[in-house]
């Protein structure tokens, strides 16, 4: 009798342990998930503050039209670079005309603007970040921004959002250079693995990628200088 009293006791106990251990996981909301499904989640909370620090897990283009600087004027001698930059983005913000003879007006507006009569040769004459500013600002009516940028993956962001950036870099013979050539404005409209540019100073320029190291090598030698364009 004593025997089967302890078993019934036994029975019981277990039951009681069962019952409150299935209460404790239903209340907590508990559910066990595959170790690869917890790992995806954890990937994939990434920090608000770090979103911008990352390159874009996509490719994208911008579809900025390209126009080479020269003619007007000569390959060798050619100052058209931000000039040309500009034609390009008026065409895809405003669809004004894409030719040399646009590139001509620039430097007829920006001779008239800073009174410097050098922009009238056909090869045109350097702009500074300001000319370059007030030259797509009053003549395309596009808006501009100039604020602190110090990373490659910063900038990818922004014009990940849309606004193509023209960029300072160097050119020798047609390719991005870390070191010799000449200061050179470029324009970075996309992104796939490596940095996609529409470079006026090269034949085959039209969305050129460069890798990561080949193109942040050059856009730092002008300290990262920018300019975020849109409209």
């Amino acid at each position: 009798m004593k025997s089967k009293v302890c078993w019934l006791s036994l029975l019981i106990m277990a039951m009681a342990t069962f019952w409150l251990v299935g209460c404790d996981r239903e209340e907590s909301g508990v559910v066990t998930a595959p170790m690869q499904n917890v790992q995806e989640e954890q990937e994939a909370l990434v920090p608000s503050d770090q979103v911008d620090k990352a390159y874009p897990p996509y490719s994208f283009s911008l579809n900025v039209p390209y126009l080479r600087q020269w003619p007007p004027g000569d390959r060798y001698d050619t100052k058209n670079c931000g000039q040309t930059c500009a034609v390009m983005l008026g065409n895809y913000y405003n669809n004004s005309p894409l030719n040399s003879s646009q590139i001509t007006a620039q430097n007829s507006w920006l001779a008239t603007y800073t009174g410097d009569l050098r922009y009238n040769q056909a090869n045109g004459w350097y702009t500074s970040t300001g000319q370059l500013r007030a030259l797509l600002e009053q003549k395309h009516r596009l808006r501009t921004s100039y604020p602190a940028c110090t990373t490659l993956e910063q900038l990818i962001s922004i014009v990940a959002s849309g606004k193509p950036c023209i960029v300072g870099v160097r050119i020798n013979d047609g390719n991005l250079v870390s070191s010799g050539g000449r200061a050179h404005w470029a324009i970075v409209v996309g992104w796939n693995g490596n940095v996609i540019v529409n470079d006026s100073g090269s034949s085959y320029g039209n969305h050129r990628s460069y890798s990561v190291a080949a193109f942040d090598a050059s856009w730092a030698t002008s300290g990262r200088n920018y300019m975020a364009v849109w409209r």
